[in-house]
């Protein structure tokens, strides 16, 4: 497994580590090593190639009991005087842990895993089960699930509406505050996002037709390798000269990778250079 010991983080960075499988039972035990060992070296690789394209900000870091025996071995070295004391052991920054239970029976090896932060605050999670001759393809698909959940910095195309309200825009980052506009005759009003684990809090304001909007709710996100779902539960009115009116629901959002930020805007953007007297001499 790739390592990356005592590094500085980055301002942002995510620095992962697969901490503790454990076996459901004592005849798991061979199995939940194999899956530890093979979960994190598939995420070294999809973080790594997600680096490269520059769509994750994470780090996978290596706790292993090797690499944290033979850091202790270097401070008692220090300590008793048989090293430099001026050598510095830069301690093993992590903010996120992934742990879990593996096991086997009935021709099936099942597992749950949660991912963590330093405060023990869930993060996220997997569970499923596969034939226990697929021990590769499990690590495999565990891996590729915890990635979709934990690396989130990719562009996505977010579309959907309830009654009247339409949005279609591309938001850059998940992970980062974002904001969703209105569009058609809901032009105008402004979904302000803040994220947090699996979804986060919103709020609503702006004017639509002349009519202001306002309001605060909840939001989730569940992703896939092909894109996802967002849905934003809350409250809002308009206020308008005869009164306010209220209304409540859930706004359904679906989710599509895109190549880039601002994707229709730029596709758009043609159009509306297009002289003036040009649109005369062909009406």
């Amino acid at each position: 497994m790739a390592l990356s010991l005592g590094a500085m983080p980055a301002v942002g960075e995510q620095r992962i580590a697969v901490r503790e499988v454990l076996p459901a039972n004592p005849a798991s035990e061979l199995v939940a090593k194999q899956i530890q060992h093979l979960v994190g070296s598939e995420l070294v690789m999809l973080v790594e190639k997600a680096q490269a394209e520059g769509s994750c900000e994470a780090v996978i870091v290596d706790i292993g009991s090797t690499i944290t025996e033979a850091r202790a071995t270097e401070k008692k070295l220090m300590d008793e005087g048989y090293a430099p004391k001026n050598l510095v052991i830069e301690e093993l920054r992590v903010g996120t842990f992934i742990d879990g239970v593996v096991g086997i029976g009935d021709g099936d090896v099942t597992w749950i895993m949660q991912v963590t932060d330093g405060d023990g605050k869930l993060i996220a999670d997997d569970k499923g089960f596969l034939g226990e001759d697929k021990v590769a393809e499990a690590a495999e698909a565990i891996a590729r699930s915890l990635f979709d959940k934990l690396c989130k910095k990719k562009a996505y195309r977010a579309k959907g509406g309830y009654n009247d309200l339409t949005i279609d825009h591309t938001v850059c980052d998940l992970t980062k505050p974002f904001e969703l506009p209105g569009t058609g005759a809901s032009a105008g009003i402004l979904f302000s996002l803040a994220p947090q684990g699996d979804g986060g809090s919103f709020t609503v304001g702006g004017m639509a037709t002349g009519v202001p909007w306002s309001g605060t709710g909840n939001y989730t996100v569940s992703l896939d390798s092909g894109g996802g779902a967002m849905a934003l539960t809350g409250a809002w009115k308009i206020t308008t000269p005869v009164g306010a009116f209220g209304d409540s629901g859930t706004i359904k959002l679906t989710l599509t990778k895109a190549e880039g930020c601002g994707t229709e805007e730029k596709k758009a953007a043609p159009a509306a250079k297009t002289p003036p007297e040009q649109k005369k001499r062909k009406g």
